[in-house]
């Protein structure tokens, strides 16, 4: 039969054949009101009454059950890195109770109640212990049992809250129904993961072949999701990471400018290289690159360290042989840094006392040229600093300028174009 959307499992889909070529393709499978509802597109006629054959997609549901089935698992896996096992003290507390569960055959997904994110080792964990599981083959077994004594099972997981039929279906994942019947209150279960569940399964685990988790976050205050794949997107998950990991080691080969540029990439391309990764990876990858990134500040702040040693060195040299009072162009290239640009106003009206000057700078490792222009009080009837940088700027078309006609700045791409801006600015003095 056609299994409808459950609130842990997406519903199936196939095919209802009547007599004839009459057929119902089913897209959908709901219950409503004590009734399974088919939906989907009717080929000839369908009436009540008629007698059909069921058509599963069993294609479909083959990649629908894995996750399922390991959904159980994780279930099970959570309880022991997070709780150690069995803690029937810190469950009535409502530690890592499941909070909602979604399948499809995409993915699994897991809420849980849990405080914290979890970490990069804890998740490694819950991999090893469902892999193992998986590598295993352990066995999934089913009964269905009266209520009462279900319920006595030792471990058993079950959803806070909810009502349960009577009898109800046990689900065990490496340990026979019968024998957890016999002797309910042993410890030794509490090493199976045991549920109640009526959706489909995995007759034994290895069909899942392999488990990553890709994503782990907050759905809520106290509220964790889990997200993994298991079979060919498993293996798709960990080929990204390697994808992923070539990457930053790529960028860890880099030095000086080489590794601004390329830790910069890789942080804009990031979130889609990511994407199909696991969450194991994206947290190792992203600490690789913060680290790679740390290094690049380093470099970039040394280099703007010495880039302001040697703009301050040239101020105080160029100033030596400018005429006192006098205006002046000057060439220094440190950037478009109106901080260090104060420190060579300075420097130069400490060397040439009285002087206006423009200062003509490239944009270091970029395109632009920045203009600078300082004009004294008693001389701002003869020189207006704005419109001087604006006619330096006037062989770029003009750029970007700002300012009064005491202090101002502007800039425009077409670095080499420099020299040209160099004689508008003297031009401008004619």
């Amino acid at each position: 039969c056609l299994v409808p959307r459950l609130p842990f499992q997406v519903f199936d889909t196939g095919l209802l054949s009547g007599a004839g070529d009459a057929t119902l393709s089913v897209a959908n499978v709901q219950c409503y009101a004590g009734y399974v509802v088919h939906m989907g597109e009717v080929q000839g006629e369908l009436k009540v009454g008629d007698k059909v054959t069921c058509g599963v997609d069993y294609e479909r549901r083959s990649l629908v059950v894995p996750n399922h089935t390991i959904t159980h698992v994780l279930n099970y896996a959570l309880r022991q890195v997070l709780l150690g096992g069995v803690n029937p003290e810190a469950e009535k507390e409502g530690k890592i109770n499941q909070k909602g569960s979604d399948v499809n055959s995409d993915r699994l997904r897991f809420d849980f109640c849990w405080d914290e994110a979890l970490t990069a080792e804890q998740i490694t964990q819950v991999e090893a212990i469902v892999n193992d599981q998986i590598s295993k083959n352990y066995r999934v077994y089913d009964k269905v049992t009266p209520l009462a004594e279900a319920k006595e099972i030792y471990g058993l997981r079950a959803v806070f809250g909810e009502t349960y039929p009577d009898p109800v279906r046990v689900v065990s994942i490496g340990m026979d129904v019968d024998a957890l019947l016999q002797t309910p209150d042993s410890k030794d279960w509490g090493a199976y993961s045991v549920e109640f569940c009526g959706g489909t399964h995995l007759a034994a685990l290895g069909a899942a072949e392999q488990f990553v988790v890709t994503e782990e976050s907050s759905t809520s205050a106290g509220v964790r999701r889990v997200t993994a794949v298991t079979r060919d997107r498993a293996a798709g998950a960990l080929e990204a990471d390697k994808r992923l990991e070539a990457k930053v080691s790529e960028v860890e080969k880099c030095t000086g400018a080489g590794l601004v540029a390329a830790s910069k990439e890789l942080k804009k391309q990031f979130s889609s290289l990511a994407a199909e990764c696991s969450q194991v990876c994206k947290y190792e990858v992203s600490a690789r690159l913060a680290k790679c990134e740390k290094q690049a500040l380093e470099h970039t702040k040394a280099l703007a360290k010495e880039v302001e040693k040697v703009a301050l060195a040239g101020a105080a040299e160029a100033a030596k042989a400018l005429e006192p009072g006098k205006p002046a162009v000057v060439r220094l290239d440190f950037g478009n840094n109106g901080k260090l640009n104060s420190g060579v106003m300075k420097a130069l009206g400490k060397g040439c006392k009285g002087g206006a000057f423009l200062v003509v700078s490239l944009d270091l490792g970029g395109d632009a040229v920045c203009v600078y222009a300082s004009v004294p009080k008693d001389q701002m009837e003869a020189l207006d600093g704005l419109k001087w940088c604006e006619a330096a700027l006037a062989p770029l078309g003009g750029g970007k300028c700002g300012g009064k006609a005491m202090n101002a700045m502007g800039s425009a791409s077409g670095a080499a174009k420099v020299e040209e801006v160099v004689a508008a600015a003297k031009a401008f003095l004619a």
